[in-house]
């Protein structure tokens, strides 16, 4: 309303927005109508919040740094004070995790652990939840975010996507945010999710939700939308090998926070798709 009414509001001094991953567009926007406030987005969970914050300055001051395998992150920034960040090989079950000896080295992706005063205990009559999410050690116990993501040299945190999101193909770790973020550069795409699809292989696929006004109507102009979004995949080793793509009018999201997507649903829906004559993939 107040970029369109063109209105700012000079006495807000701060904003805190946080449950999502919150676009460059929308730190952008909110900053210009608060030409006196800052914009920090935290990072943390229910059961641990905040593990870090940032400014919306150095959000769009700073030029984000790639992981090993090209991917990048969203920077989420440095933990807070008291609270600390490790990032271990990634375990399928709570006896293959390995804090002492599984700590992985700057730019390497693997599960996000917090420790801090600020990190619940355990899950009200949660036993069981509790042995998965908590690893006691020597110092203490901790928490599995279920999340993925890399440090960078100087400890800031780059969020790479929740671990149950991310598609393994052969050799190849496909991470839902450093994927989804190439797709989304296209200018007709509102948001995009990586998901997996069964058959005789196991595949990653992109399902791209298109702005209203840019929807395909027709068969031809999905294909042509898909050339331009394989186009652009091809441009980056992190997708190159993303060759199926699926259009939907409105992602399934929670309705608590209106932005985190249900890949899961759109993996059925795909797989639904995939089966028809004149589905997708495109």
């Amino acid at each position: 309303f107040c970029v369109r009414t063109k209105n700012e509001l000079p006495s807000l001094k701060k904003v805190f927005m946080a449950g999502a991953l919150v676009p460059q567009e929308v730190i952008s926007r909110v900053r210009s109508i608060a030409p006196h406030g800052e914009v920090f987005t935290p990072y943390g969970a229910t059961e641990a919040l905040p593990v870090t914050y940032i400014s919306g300055s150095d959000v769009l001051g700073t030029e984000p740094l790639p992981a090993c395998g090209g991917e990048v992150g969203t920077l989420v920034g440095k933990s807070v004070a008291g609270v600390e960040v490790k990032i271990v090989r990634r375990a399928e079950t709570m006896h293959g995790m390995d804090v002492e000896n599984g700590e992985l080295p700057p730019f390497e992706i693997g599960e996000v652990l917090v420790r801090g005063e600020n990190v619940s205990p355990e899950y009200l009559f949660g036993q069981d939840a509790t042995k998965k999410a908590k690893v006691e050690t020597d110092g203490g116990f901790w928490h599995r975010m279920g999340d993925m993501g890399y440090l960078d040299a100087e400890g800031r945190l780059y969020f790479c996507g929740r671990k149950a999101h991310l598609v393994e193909v052969g050799e190849r770790v496909y991470f839902s945010v450093p994927t989804e973020r190439i797709f989304n550069q296209h200018p007709k795409v509102r948001r995009s999710a990586l998901i997996r699809l069964a058959g005789k292989t196991l595949r990653a696929a992109i399902v791209i939700e298109p702005y209203p006004k840019h929807w395909p109507e027709s068969a031809e102009a999905k294909r042509e939308f898909a050339i331009e979004l394989r186009r652009l995949g091809s441009g980056n080793a992190v997708t190159e090998k993303i060759t199926e793509i699926f259009f939907h009018p409105s992602f399934p999201v929670d309705a608590r926070h209106n932005a985190k997507i249900f890949r899961d649903e759109l993996a059925s829906w795909a797989q639904i798709e995939a089966s028809k004559t004149n589905g997708g993939p495109w």
